[in-house]
């Protein structure tokens, strides 16, 4: 699974490369194909109920699970694309959302703030925690910054299949739902929505419709030390830290403590931050 994962962040950096004014996402599909083929990969999306591309696109005000085509790419738009792979049996699959040349500060706002939301959910995912925390906590950061939590879709687990249950919706459903452990993998989505033209979702977590499929093992790996904790404030020129958004804006100055059990996205877990430190979202 995490030879998967790697395929799939593979096809995030060149994907993210290619996104340009004047791109078509077609174009953006053969990018993310030829990553595939050169690392060995099979596609999960190919072929899925008779999708017939290997990444999902979704500009703008589209939710979810967007066909590759003739659209062209415009300055200002907002863009998600979902990636998956298949290694050896076991799936890969993550999203992320990012802005095609210079975006509104509207725009640019809910990219941070779906980011910040990212973050809060994951940081519910500890030994010993429910579940359904997860979508409590993006609830609450994407409504106390006035935006509104897409119900229709949920994030899953993944394994030797791509769709697993349980399901992680991005609200609280009234129940806490099942325990979390150690070990386990999960795809958790994240969209927040300001209105009817614009919409953002959360990276390496992603996107996905209600998934199908049996319970399964995934592969696992060991829990992160303390020590390993890295905090932008050591470093606040590092554009790879979760915390910088567009401009250098620091994402934990959005996200109360309260809001993540009393650590912000910059005090989590490296490999965390190696996993799914991106900007935009993003799954």
């Amino acid at each position: 699974m995490r030879r998967a994962g790697k395929v799939v962040a593979e096809v995030i950096s060149e994907t993210r490369l290619a996104i340009k004014p004047g791109v078509t996402t077609r174009e953006l599909d053969l990018v993310a194909r030829e990553v595939l083929e050169r690392r060995g990969a099979r596609s999960n999306f190919l072929g899925y109920h008779g999708f017939p591309a290997v990444i999902c696109t979704s500009p703008n005000n589209m939710i979810v699970h967007g066909i590759p085509g003739d659209y062209v790419l415009e300055e200002g738009d907002v863009i998600s694309v979902d990636c998956g792979a298949i290694v050896e049996g076991y799936h890969g699959d993550a999203a992320y959302t990012a802005p095609v040349g210079e975006t509104s500060a509207a725009a640019e706002r809910l990219l941070e703030v779906t980011e910040a939301s990212l973050w809060a959910g994951i940081d519910q995912l500890r030994d010993g925690n429910r579940l359904y925390e997860v979508g409590r906590a993006v609830q609450k950061v994407a409504e106390a910054a006035g935006y509104s939590v897409v119900r229709k879709y949920v994030g899953h687990a993944i394994g030797t299949a791509m769709h697993e249950e349980p399901q992680v919706p991005n609200y609280w459903p009234g129940t806490p739902g099942p325990g979390s452990r150690s070990g386990t993998s999960s795809r958790s989505s994240r969209w927040s929505t300001s209105g009817p033209s614009t919409r953002s979702s959360s990276t390496t977590a992603g996107a996905s419709s209600p998934p199908t499929g049996v319970s399964r093992p995934t592969s696992s790996t060991p829990s992160p030390s303390p020590k390993a904790a890295r905090r932008c404030s050591r470093s606040p020129e590092r554009l790879s830290c979760p915390c910088l958004g567009s401009g250098g804006r620091r994402l934990c100055s959005l996200v109360p403590r309260t809001a993540v059990s009393a650590r912000r996205p910059c005090e989590l877990p490296s490999q965390a931050l190696a996993s799914g430190g991106r900007r935009g979202g993003m799954k």
